[in-house]
């Protein structure tokens, strides 16, 4: 009997979903009878040897993104309440509960994509089916402290203003930029993947100043030091309500630093 890869994964319960098996297997972390299989539809007979080299430390990639921009951004998780809009599998709720959240609300408009460990963790309330611009005020019990956001095919500027009304007066808000979503459609490429370096810190400053229109201050700013798997890199700002910016000079400190970093 034979079965995919992906999927016999998952019933072995060596991965709880099959978007984490894939992530694994394209990462070469897999190997059937001692050889590296790279392709998550590849099929295999359910007597194989299977053997994985490492497990990953969080749901989904979008863990290792926020994980990578938390040591230059440091905002406060200990024992605070988070909304994680556009939450997906879970990899930005992942984090949040690995290092201290007290609760996430997990909201997407996808189905049956969170991953099972959090839908089955008393610290969290998955709202699925749920577009943010549909959510009701009393559908969040307590105001949380800060927001965490992952959304695609929508831009921020539609997102961000949205939020406030869910939050404590003092909150702050960690959105991850995502170029290909802020551009405009004649500024991406092939794949997806936006290049154009005038039109990046364009989408960027735009950002910052819906940021700041809606009262809040750009604290920190930082790339994702995990691409995507096309090559796009994403930028995370770090805001608090009701509090001074920072100068817009940073923004052509992080191109730089990016640039560097992915020139290595």
């Amino acid at each position: 009997m034979k079965k995919r890869l992906d999927q016999y994964l998952v019933e072995l319960q060596l991965f709880d979903s099959r978007e984490k098996a894939k992530r694994m297997i394209l990462a070469g972390q897999v190997l059937v009878d001692d050889k590296i299989i790279d392709k998550p539809g590849t099929s295999i007979k359910v007597d194989q040897k299977i053997r994985v080299k490492s497990q990953p430390k969080y749901v989904s990639r979008g863990g290792d993104k926020l994980e990578s921009v938390f040591k230059s951004v440091q905002f406060e998780i200990k024992n605070l309440k988070f909304m994680d809009v556009g939450s997906s599998t879970g990899g930005f709720t992942d984090f949040l509960l690995q290092n201290g959240a007290n609760f996430v609300y997990a909201i997407d408009v996808g189905t049956n994509q969170l991953a099972w460990k959090l839908r089955n963790d008393s610290r969290v309330l998955s709202l699925e089916k749920t577009h943010i611009k549909h959510l009701q005020k009393e559908a969040i019990l307590n105001q949380v402290d800060g927001f965490v956001i992952d959304v695609s095919f929508i831009s921020l500027q539609t997102v961000l203003p949205l939020l406030p009304k869910f939050a404590k007066a003092s909150h702050f808000i960690v959105p991850m930029m995502k170029p290909q979503f802020e551009v405009g459609k004649d500024f991406v490429g092939k794949h997806g993947v936006v290049k154009d370096e005038k039109a990046i810190y364009s989408a960027i400053l735009r950002t910052w100043n819906k940021l700041e229109s809606l009262s809040y201050g750009i604290k920190k700013l930082d790339f994702s030091k995990v691409a995507g798997p096309k090559g796009n890199v994403e930028y995370f700002f770090y805001a608090q309500m009701n509090q001074s910016s920072v100068h817009k000079s940073l923004i052509d400190e992080i191109i730089q630093q990016r640039q560097k970093y992915f020139s290595k």
